[in-house]
């Protein structure tokens, strides 16, 4: 099966969850093409063209450029001649369907996060984003979500003729060895951060409220140490390193994992999600979430199981506080917090699923040919 990935937003969790899915396709004999188009916070390293199996296109994607972008992306389909065209991110969903509209390709649309859920938009311009949805919805295509939010938005607000639940999975590479000592998480190491988030600092993830949640916990335990993993905003930033937070900056995947495999709890403030990739790879070291209480991050937590959901600030200072001075629930939540990511957020969990999706359409389709014919 051939397969073409585009991704506009080259950049955390999508470019992380669609480089991840064309991977695990390119070891299943697939051949895949993945056309992306840098950004300033792009990786500097990316892509990297030892990975088997990918072949890597840059094409320049912008709203403000949307006609060219348009061109350039139907010269590549066109091109490569692919059996689905998988599109990643709002943007790329938009141009490249219109880029689309009368070749015979299946076509996916993973948003990661749909635009019409953004809450740092006025009112006027997500009922713009919303009929250039369904605009672009013209150019038949299925709608894959990432999270049971996602879901219920498009299906309620675009109601497109097929929509698909597939939730986000992450590598299959993580230690997860029994430990029930004191002061150590169940993969044996030492836990000796007590807060963690992981993402960039702006407006969406609310590090101002992060920053007052570890300032109230700071009054209360005030050798606790708490991280932030990113950057972003300068005022933000400042807000966060005034509220005694350690702002590391990005990191690179094992420094990530090492500084997860110390912590006990993340803490998410986020205004909305998707399906948040950092906190199911915090899960799957057994960090155990306390999120606020938003699209994504409710389809995450079992509340009371394996994390918490909070509408305030007390009540997350609340649930920190408790994990902190219980080891035994701390213990219990966080072996709830592998389980699930064990069961439901796999890397192979995902592929398969999506895999299973594009076989579907392409039989769907053969079918409808020989009718046809």
């Amino acid at each position: 099966m051939r397969i073409m990935h585009i991704n506009e937003a080259s950049a955390t969790g999508t470019l992380r969850i669609s480089l991840l899915l064309a991977t695990l396709q390119a070891e299943s004999a697939n051949e895949i093409i993945y056309v992306f188009s840098r950004r300033p916070e792009t990786p500097k390293e990316f892509p990297d063209q030892s990975i088997d199996g990918l072949n890597f296109t840059e094409c320049r994607m912008t709203v403000f450029g949307f006609l060219f972008s348009v061109l350039r992306l139907r010269r590549l389909i066109k091109y490569h001649n692919p059996h689905i065209v998988h599109l990643h991110s709002s943007v790329a969903g938009f141009i490249g369907r219109i880029a689309l509209i009368g070749l015979p390709q299946e076509v996916f649309y993973t948003p990661h996060c749909i635009a019409i859920l953004r809450k740092d938009l006025k009112f006027f311009s997500r009922v713009v984003l919303l009929w250039l949805e369904r605009l672009a919805n013209l150019r038949v295509s299925t709608y894959c979500a990432c999270s049971a939010s996602e879901y219920a938005a498009i299906t309620s607000m675009i109601d497109p003729k097929s929509v698909l639940l597939i939730e986000n999975g992450i590598e299959d590479d993580f230690p997860m060895h029994q430990s029930s000592s004191a002061g150590r998480g169940l993969d044996g190491n030492v836990r000796d951060i007590a807060v963690l988030n992981l993402g960039g600092v702006r407006r969406q993830k609310c590090p101002d409220k992060y920053s007052r949640i570890v300032a109230r916990l700071n009054d209360r335990r005030p050798n606790l140490t708490s991280v932030w993993v990113g950057s972003g905003d300068p005022t933000y930033e400042e807000e966060l390193r005034t509220a005694k937070v350690d702002l590391t900056g990005w990191l690179d995947a094992p420094q990530i994992k090492d500084l997860l495999s110390r912590s006990k709890v993340f803490l998410s403030t986020s205004e909305w999600e998707g399906m948040p990739v950092s906190v199911i790879e915090a899960m799957s070291f057994g960090v155990v979430p306390v999120l606020s209480d938003c699209e994504g991050n409710r389809d995450m937590v079992n509340h009371g199981s394996n994390g918490f959901l909070y509408v305030d600030e007390e009540s997350a200072v609340h649930y920190i506080t408790a994990l902190l001075g219980s080891p035994s629930l701390w213990r219990k939540m966080s072996r709830q917090c592998i389980n699930l990511y064990k069961n439901r957020h796999s890397a192979r969990i995902m592929s398969r699923l999506y895999q299973e999706a594009y076989q579907a359409r392409l039989q769907v389709r053969a079918f409808s040919n020989r009718r046809a014919g």
